[in-house]
């Protein structure tokens, strides 16, 4: 019995449409470029992230020291102290 014929090493392109062969080119510079990913964190996210939250932090610390302030002014306004003395 005869044996079957080996594969070919490297199979052969199909043809395109118009009958030539699919050839291989190198790929240019502009399409080597980084693919943008909508996934990835970049530091300008950490930057947007963290100045919202020191933002919502000086912001909380504003309100305090107003509050504090209308606090003391009121304890003038009654003539009381607070107890913030030695």
């Amino acid at each position: 019995m005869p044996a079957a014929p080996a594969a070919p090493a490297v199979a052969a392109a199909p043809p395109s449409a118009d009958g030539g062969y699919v050839v291989a080119r190198p790929v240019a510079a502009a399409e080597r470029e980084v693919t943008y990913v909508p996934l990835a964190v970049t530091i300008g996210d950490g930057f947007k992230f963290g100045c919202g939250f020191f933002l919502a932090l000086v912001l909380a610390m504003l309100v305090g020291f107003v509050l504090v302030a209308a606090l003391f002014a009121l304890m003038t306004v009654f003539g009381l102290n607070l107890p913030i003395t030695r």
